[in-house]
Formats: C-alpha cells, structure tokens, sequence
C-alpha cells in the first residue's frame, strides 16, 4: 500500500514536471489546450452585457487657454454617461456625429454594445463570440457603410481568440483575424480599432494585443496575420454580404504593416496618417504609404517593459532593455514624429476648418492624448504635408480617447465646435474662440 502511495506521488511529480517542460518547449500546445477549455467556458456561459450607466445630466462650462486662443469647454448633457461601477466596458468605442434637420445627433458606443444618442439608450446584441477579457476587451472601433455600423471585436471561440469585424445590427461576424497565441499575455487594450475611408475602401488598424509577449508581438512582421497591420477593405466586398449564408466573410488586404497600437487614422491632401502608441516611449505619428513597414517590434524609440533575455533580436548581442532606434538602416520607415516618453497619443484626425484658417493651412492634424490628458494640434508643412513643423499642447486634465467623427471617418464639426469622448464618461463640447 504504501508503494502505491509512493508511485502516484511520484506520477504526479513526474506528470507536473513533464507537463512544464513541454508548455516550455511546445508553448503552441498549451496555447491549444488553454483555447479549447476557454472556449467551451465561454459556449457554455456567454458573457451578458448588463447597462450599468445613466444619463449625466451635471452641467459643467470651463475656458481654457491656449498659447493664443481660448477654448470653451462644456459637457454635452445628453449623450453623457456616469458609471455606476466603474466598468470598463462602458468607456467609449467609437463617436460619431451628424447634422439632420438643422439637429446635432451624435453616436457613442461602448465597448460592450450600447448606443447612446441624444438622450436615448439602445442595447445591441452583439455576436455570442463578444469577449470583454478583463475588461480591455469588446468593441475596439466602430465605422459605418451604407448607413450600417461595424466594429473591430475582441472575440473568442473553442479553440481560438482572435479579433473580428461585426455588423453591429445584425450581430454578425464578417472577418475573423487569426487565432492569438500566448493567451496568458494578451492584452485588447492594445488591439487598435481606428478607421476612415479611402475612396472604395475603408482602412482598419488592428494592433498587436499585448505588453510582454514576443510571441504576439512578432505577428506584426508576419505577412501571414493580420495582427499589426492596417487593413483594406473592399467596400464592394461589403456590399455582396450575404447574412444568409454561414462563414460568408470578407477578405480584406495588409495595407501596411509592423505597427504595435495605432489608435487613430487621418487624411488630408489624400496622404494618410496614423497615431500609434509607443511601449515604455515610443508614441509615433505615422505617414502612410501602401505596403511599407514601420518596424515594430524591431525598431522603437521607446523602451521594452520587460528585459527579455529569450528576444531573438538580442542573439549575440549583451541583452539590453532597447528596441533598435533607427528605423531606415533596419529597411523600415521613420516615424514622422515621436514621442519619448509617452503621452498615450490616442485618436488623431484632420483639423476643424477654423483651425485651419487660423494657420494659414489644410497641413493640421489633431489628436487626443490618455496619459497626458491634452488636445495636441500638429502643424505640418504647407507644400507636401510631410513634416512636422510644430505641435501645441493643450491641457484639458482629462484622459480624452475619440473626437466625433463623420461617417466617413474625418472630423465631424459644427461651425467652431469639436467633440471629444473622456474616460469618465463624458462627452465634451470644445468651442474655439479665434
């Protein structure tokens, strides 16, 4: 009896130590492995999507100066939320704003799937594969085409999580990414989300979701994920949809690739733009061209998070806490700017018309900023819109994450008067006073 006892002590051990030695060796099993009973977990109970929010009725009117210019600031008291238990899945996933009837009605979405607009609340039911992931997860980005709302989704299924493009009214997938790997390390806060139309396509940013996996950040020099990548979409493609069939997806094309966490998109003069968030440092401003390489998770101005003595970018090399610097000597292109250390530079778009009038030029974008907690207007160049002439900072002392857009994807305005979704909730009116 007691060597029985003795023997299935010593399988246990040899099973745990076997066990480990294989996760180490063969990670992609235990990814597997992990998938599979997540995935029956989440069939077998599907996350429900409670409205744990209201209406935020408290008015709130602030002047902010700028270097040469006032801003009037107030709280728009009918799109508005306040959290009731600080969820996350409440924060905004994507704004949007039109005139009608000489009406504002602006569009807030959040994370997991309702609609405010104009004192009125609307729950979506959102595909059983919605996965909110510790809250970073969810709708990452909303877009519209032919008067129909889509969203970037961190979802999961048995055996894979992966990201993909809904339709929001009728809770259908129509673009499932490839399955992530190293499950443990993945984190949606990094997933991306940002859209704006080109002509016949609509351009989609999809990060790499993660902050301390080599695994996951390398997809983005995989030409074979779509993880780290701005992506094309056919709007053609779109409109051929059939909702009757299963798995009719659609096939969107790399438009550009190597980008840790672009979170916003502009264009002017038909060059496209991107804001991307740096590691430890890093944030960037990119200008886009068709199927270049901005070098991530190679080349970075910031700093890793973690030393990582298994990078194979350290091989021979005394390991350091450094990504490469350059860009250009490693083939990749150079930021158009960079911030070190972060802001958390989060949407960017074109400029209002008054800023424009007011220097002198089309060559301006705008962007929101989370950690730093400012508007940042930056002042290109007038010939080419290839170089950064300048930026102010405006500080708001508030995490802004989305400017109201058009259905388009640009900057959604009225006469002399932008919006901006906070973290807090809160949905802000800025008015420039020139």
């Amino acid at each position: 009896m007691k060597r029985v006892v003795i023997l299935w002590i010593f399988s246990i051990f040899l099973s745990f130590f076997a066990g480990l030695v294989l996760t180490k060796q063969f990670p992609q099993i235990f990814d597997n492995f992990k998938a599979v009973v997540s995935g029956i977990k989440h069939r077998l109970a599907p996350p429900k999507t409670i409205k744990s929010f209201e209406l935020n009725k408290e008015h709130s009117l602030e002047i902010v100066n700028a270097n040469s210019f006032n801003l009037r600031v107030k709280t728009n008291e009918s799109i508005s939320i306040k959290d009731q238990t600080k969820n996350p899945q409440n924060i905004n996933a994507g704004l949007y704003g039109e005139k009608k009837n000489n009406k504002i009605i602006l569009k807030y979405f959040t994370r997991n799937g309702f609609e405010i607009s104009n004192n009125y609340t609307k729950k979506h039911n959102l595909p059983k594969t919605y996965d909110p992931h510790n809250g970073k997860g969810g709708i990452r980005g909303v877009f519209f085409f032919n008067n129909e709302s889509y969203a970037l989704m961190s979802s999961k299924d048995i055996g894979c999580q992966y990201a993909a493009i809904i339709n929001i009214q009728k809770s259908k997938e129509i673009f499932r990414t490839d399955c992530l790997v190293d499950l443990p390390s993945i984190n949606y806060d990094g997933v991306g989300g940002a859209s704006i139309h080109k002509k016949d396509k609509i351009l989609l940013s999809i990060g790499t979701p993660s902050n301390n996996s080599e695994r996951i950040r390398s997809l983005a020099q995989n030409k074979n994920s779509y993880f780290g990548k701005i992506i094309s979409i056919n709007k053609e493609e779109l409109k051929k949809i059939d909702y009757t069939k299963k798995n009719n997806l659609i096939n969107p094309k790399i438009f550009t690739l190597g980008h840790r966490n672009p979170q916003g998109l502009a264009e002017i003069n038909n060059k496209f733009y991107s804001s991307e968030h740096g590691p430890k440092g890093g944030d960037e401003i990119n200008l886009l061209n068709e199927n270049a390489n901005y070098g991530w998770p190679i080349s970075s101005y910031g700093t890793k998070y973690y030393l990582e003595p298994g990078n194979e970018y350290n091989y021979g090399e005394k390991i350091t806490k450094f990504y490469k610097n350059s860009h250009s000597k490693y083939g990749f292109e150079e930021p158009l700017f960079q911030f070190t250390p972060s802001i958390a530079i989060s949407a960017i778009t074109n400029c209002p018309k008054i800023l424009q009038k007011y220097y002198s030029r089309n060559g301006c974008l705008i962007s929101t900023s989370l950690k730093d907690k400012s508007l940042y207007i930056f002042i290109l160049d007038e010939k080419k819109n290839e170089r950064l002439v300048g930026f102010e900072k405006i500080n708001l002392k508030k995490r802004l994450r989305n400017f109201a857009l058009n259905y388009n994807g640009r900057l959604f305005e009225n006469a002399d008067t932008i919006y901006v979704s906070t973290d807090d909730g809160h949905v802000l009116e800025i008015r420039f006073d020139l």
